[in-house]
């Protein structure tokens, strides 16, 4: 996705990415409970590490004033979800 010059973002690629993924979902999301997305801070590349007020001022970007997605008509129906065999 592209910040309003036309240019990728530069950091917060998971807010970026996983928004608009939950707008178009039309609410069809699930827990997991699991780890599923592992943050990793100790290596120094980090977002925050790196420009804190740019992950900061891409986030509020993303959750204030980036156009909303609407529900995908596609993604609305019932979620399957696979149930343990019954032995």
């Amino acid at each position: 996705m592209k910040d309003i010059n036309g240019e990728w973002f530069k950091s917060t690629y998971d807010e970026v990415i996983c928004l608009p993924m939950l707008e178009m979902s039309c609410g069809n999301i699930e827990y997991i409970d699991d780890y599923f997305y592992l943050y990793v801070y100790g290596t120094g590349f980090n977002d925050r590490l790196v420009d804190s007020t740019l992950q900061w001022s891409i986030a509020n970007y993303v959750k204030t004033k980036m156009p909303k997605y609407t529900c995908n008509k596609k993604y609305d129906r019932p979620v399957m979800v696979k149930q343990p065999a019954i032995e």
